[in-house]
């Protein structure tokens, strides 16, 4: 008898071991794999609430007085999208995945521009972006204001 409940605590102690769910599973975002995000992104209020205006980028090498992104736009969508453009012309469509753990945010734009990494600081409406290495962008900084609509000339 002392055999036999053993046993089916050994039993019952394996099942509930093989049934456990492995919550160490994370998905890798891989922009590259054309233009497709291998995670779904979240929805962060911070980043879809409005379009962001690009009012200053510090390039390393640059001079930093100028401004070569004067006039550019990205308007972030639930749906993991996001358009970007420059004043009222829209350029494109690409798509976004925010880590938030790590503050980290990958645009994988549409067409032939290339996939970027920025570690993410974000208070009110201001957002600023810092290039990681992954995608080589590293010596850029851009800083970003909330609006409602486009920017003007």
């Amino acid at each position: 008898m002392k055999v036999t409940c053993i046993s089916l605590l050994l039993f019952a102690g394996l099942l509930l071991l093989s049934c456990k769910s492995d919550d160490s599973t994370t998905t890798e975002s891989d922009p590259t794999d054309n233009g497709q995000l291998a995670a779904e992104p979240m929805p962060w209020t911070f980043l879809t609430a409005g379009i962001y205006h690009n009012n200053a980028t510090v390039v390393i090498g640059q001079d930093p007085g100028s401004n070569p992104n004067v006039g550019v736009w990205l308007d972030f969508h639930d749906n993991g999208t996001y358009d970007y453009g420059r004043y009222e012309a829209k350029e494109g469509t690409g798509k976004w995945f925010y880590d938030h753990d790590n503050q980290l945010l990958e645009l994988a734009p549409g067409g032939d521009r290339k996939p970027s990494e920025w570690r993410v600081m974000s208070r009110d409406d201001n957002l600023i972006l810092v290039g990681t290495s992954k995608y080589g962008n590293n010596a850029q900084q851009q800083r970003f204001n909330r609006a409602d609509g486009l920017p003007e000339r």
